[in-house]
């Protein structure tokens, strides 16, 4: 998205620049309106999925699944571009409301897990925290290919941290 302007978001649209300007105050507003939509469209489903899986170990699996496919490199890569563009505006509240619900939610997926004696976590918010840190480091790593990092790599390190993190006899 970088060195993309109001012209070239119209001419994508089909629309005139008067009509993006009457509805968004600029680049900044729109970019946070993709994000605020892409981030309905993969967290909140995946959020399901993990959530009604039979086990909190099955949910894992959904989870490392979802993060990391074919389908996640588009959404990584708006992720990068918007928090680049937080450098230069101020955060959309509301993003940052989406991703502290989707934090909430893995954090939900390892209580169950713990309450139901699947994993060991003394700390489900670090624990959280932790992982969130870990996927997205290897997500920019992903996108970035210095070096390269095949999704079923990606996926490993996370079955890794969270076998290790949770007390997890082998990795889900």
């Amino acid at each position: 998205m970088s060195g993309v302007g109001l012209r070239d978001i119209a001419r994508a649209a089909g629309v005139s620049v008067g009509t993006v300007t009457y509805h968004f105050g600029g680049i900044g507003e729109i970019i946070g309106e993709a994000v605020s939509i892409e981030v309905d469209a993969y967290y909140r489903p995946l959020g399901e999925r993990m959530l009604s899986a039979p086990s909190a170990v099955e949910g894992i699996d959904v989870l490392v699944a979802g993060v990391f496919n074919t389908e996640t490199d588009q959404h990584w890569r708006l992720w990068f571009e918007s928090w680049a563009a937080d450098a230069v505006r101020t955060p959309d509240t509301l993003q940052r409301r989406r991703y502290e619900d989707w934090s909430d939610r893995i954090g939900e997926l390892v209580e169950r897990g713990r309450d139901n004696g699947e994993f060991r976590c003394d700390d489900v918010a670090e624990t959280t925290v932790r992982f969130s840190a870990l996927v997205d480091g290897l997500a920019l790593r992903r996108l970035r290919g210095a070096p390269p990092l095949s999704i079923d790599q990606a996926r490993a390190h996370l079955r890794r941290f969270l076998a290790s993190e949770l007390g997890l006899e082998s990795t889900p």
